[in-house]
């Protein structure tokens, strides 16, 4: 049994299609007597219980959104950039901030400017740690829910990171999915710099991309998963590689492990940039 599962909190709006794309493409590569199930978290989500129903499935991964939201405030700061600032009172970056965010101000409206860094440092903090608690305990509940179930298992998340202080914050969920005998492998959609749906590119986009691919890799990690990325833009035909490396995860039931493939550094990609 296939659970297919969407961090809809951890995909932009609009941009859930590539990835449901190639999630659609291994649903016409499964054994007709295999039986999937789809859901999106957290609540209020899509929920489809284990079927032979493909075209349900299907019809189900229609209604997903990504419902990520990005803190805009008056200032472009990054995530590693807030996280630095927020949490680790790292001098040396605020000072490189507010070189950039307020200059040629003095006096007040540079000390104004300084405070609207650290209040919304503190803002890009809080927000991104609730979002992940949130992502972390819909996906511990679908893995108590699958791991209660009888019979093989293997668990597919769909999402475009999540970010974590340190892979202890996955202990929970790890145990949860080593508990039920579930690997938790990770399609990770691609997410390109010239996007602009979430406002101006953070000043350290590319940071912010690896810390949020590292706690999928290790979420994939330590539960025995692999992580395979997505990679197109809205409305592009995801590759067909994609496809043919997924149907190796219902080979669980011969007793091929799905973690003998463990992921590259820092992940595997899929798509535009393997050939066919």
């Amino acid at each position: 049994m296939i659970m297919i599962a969407v961090d809809q909190m951890n995909i932009r709006p609009g941009a859930a299609r590539p990835i449901l794309d190639a999630a659609a493409r291994f649903l016409d590569r499964l054994n007709p007597a295999d039986r999937v199930a789809f859901v999106s978290y957290p609540e209020p989500g899509v929920v489809v219980d284990f079927t032979g129903d493909r075209q349900r499935v299907r019809l189900a991964m229609q209604k997903v959104i990504g419902t990520q939201s990005r803190f805009v405030g008056r200032r472009n700061i990054g995530l590693v950039e807030a996280i630095d600032i927020a949490q680790k009172g790292d001098d040396r970056r605020m000072q490189e901030v507010t070189n950039r965010e307020c200059r040629g101000l003095l006096d007040m409206a540079l000390e104004q400017c300084m405070r609207d860094i650290v209040d919304e440092s503190n803002s890009i903090l809080w927000t991104t740690r609730r979002d992940t608690e949130a992502s972390l305990r819909g996906l511990r509940d679908w893995l108590q829910h699958l791991g209660e179930t009888e019979g093989q298992k293997t668990l597919i998340l769909l999402s475009e990171g999540l970010v974590t202080d340190s892979p202890s914050d996955l202990e929970d969920v790890v145990r949860t999915a080593m508990r039920g005998r579930v690997a938790v492998n990770v399609l990770l959609m691609d997410v390109p710099r010239s996007d602009a749906t979430q406002g101006p590119l953070p000043p350290t986009f590319t940071e912010d991309r690896e810390l949020e691919i590292r706690g999928l890799n290790d979420l994939a990690s330590l539960s025995r998963g692999s992580i395979f990325q997505v990679v197109g833009t809205r409305g592009s035909r995801v590759r067909s590689p994609c496809v043919r490396d997924l149907r190796v995860l219902p080979a669980q039931r011969r007793g091929v492990a799905v973690g003998s493939r463990r992921p590259e550094s820092p992940h595997r990609r899929v798509g535009a940039a393997e050939q066919a």
